[in-house]
């Protein structure tokens, strides 16, 4: 398989330990999958630029726009749509244009290196400026999708002419593509409703690196906060984020904790914001609550291992790599019908999956399994199972070039 294929760039918003979402450390993952395989690959970021002081590494080249410039070109997108009268949550084109404009300054590097494969994810929309390839081709991976926040008021109204613009430069952007990967068949679906693609289109998992989050050690949580050793501690994910579910965070952590009566810790990783702490300020008296703010990929895990359960409120996913990484940990998953989470989380066996904005079932189910050590304890040992067989690196970067071999001998 491997001999029509020499060099692979793998195109990024950012890479650990610079930052921790999902995008980044979908194509991380891929990156090392790729790397411990033997390929000849390179990264390449496309917002790492800040003070423009991070230098390259042997096998990663990092760009992008000073963040100043960033924060401008945001200000002034920002007030343009308000003075023309376009209302709602308006980001999306600014993130096309500050992610293609730190792909513009990495073209000559990756026309230098000459991959045969160039994976590019759509957010950022970096693929506006890449060089023209003479034999190479161009693999896009739809993580995003702009058309998914539209119309959808549980996490505000967004505009649609900031979502329309960013879709008019992905379709450029497609015009040049050879091949799209969707990490589950719910992002297929929305990729379908949204562009017109003829070439060929696959449903891939995000790779997740098993032995790195195996030898990750537990952060003993409990110790740490000098809560006793068995006091449960429930995991949620990206708790400041309105599409995770902000608005539902406070409402668990009371509920849940008013039923289970004795003492309850919750982990919320991420910044969760100046609103959200000041309603957590009103929790009952027999919770407490860790929120270590922003911090790196593996102690972010560290903690996770130390954690019970996750409850995820989360109200759009396209691959949710936290309730993949928590049950590969062993931390059995609650969430909400949405998304790919169905990809990921096997309902009755690994965790359960609430309808959507169904609060009461979720809160109802997550009691379920924090009431029962036995429940939980057989749906902890079938999560880690679950993910270990279905998301394999070494099988799922298998599919990855079986991909890219068929796009290269079109």
């Amino acid at each position: 398989m491997s001999k029509n294929i020499d060099r692979i760039a793998i195109v990024s918003s950012s890479f650990p330990p610079y930052s921790s979402d999902g995008v980044s450390n979908s194509h991380y993952n891929l990156f090392c999958a790729l790397e411990n395989k033997g390929y000849n690959v390179k990264a390449f970021t496309i917002r790492d630029g800040r003070g423009c002081n991070l230098k390259d590494e042997e096998n990663i080249v990092r760009g992008g726009l000073p963040h100043l410039i960033v924060k401008l070109i945001h200000m002034v997108i920002f007030l343009i749509f308000r003075v023309i009268g376009e209302k709602g949550i308006v980001y999306q084109f600014a993130d096309a244009i500050t992610g293609s404009l730190g792909a513009l300054f990495l073209k000559r590097k990756i026309k230098q290196f000459k991959p045969d494969i160039v994976v590019i994810p759509d957010q950022g929309v970096p693929g506006i400026f890449l060089p023209r390839l003479k034999d190479g081709r161009i693999v896009l991976i739809s993580h995003h999708n702009p058309a998914r926040f539209l119309d959808e008021p549980l996490f505000g109204l967004h505009s649609h002419l900031d979502a329309m613009l960013t879709l008019k430069l992905e379709n450029l952007v497609l015009k040049r593509v050879n091949g799209v990967i969707c990490p589950s068949q719910y992002m297929k679906e929305v990729f379908l409703k949204t562009y017109i693609f003829n070439g060929p289109i696959d449903v891939i998992p995000n790779i997740v690196d098993i032995s790195v989050i195996t030898q990750v050690e537990n952060s003993f949580l409990c110790e740490k906060n000098g809560l006793p050793v068995k006091t449960p501690i429930v995991y949620i994910p990206s708790a400041g984020s309105d599409f995770k579910g902000r608005q539902f965070v406070f409402e668990i952590i009371r509920r849940v904790s008013s039923c289970y009566k004795k003492d309850i810790a919750f982990y919320l990783s991420g910044d969760i914001g100046c609103e959200l702490a000041r309603t957590l300020e009103l929790v009952p008296s027999n919770v407490h609550i860790i929120k270590p703010g922003k911090i790196s990929y593996k102690d972010n895990i560290g903690n996770v291992k130390s954690c019970t359960l996750c409850i995820s409120p989360t109200l759009i996913e396209n691959f949710g790599m936290a309730l993949l990484e928590a049950q590969l940990c062993g931390i059995p998953a609650i969430t909400f019908d949405t998304g790919g989470n169905g990809d990921i989380v096997k309902d009755g066996e690994t965790g359960y999956i609430a309808p959507f904005a169904d609060i009461e079932k979720l809160i109802e189910l997550s009691l379920k399994l924090l009431l029962d050590e036995k429940l939980r304890h057989k749906l902890s040992i079938n999560s880690s199972e679950y993910i270990r067989e279905k998301f394999n690196g070494n099988i799922v970067v298998e599919k990855f070039l079986h991909f890219f071999v068929n796009i290269l001998e079109k």
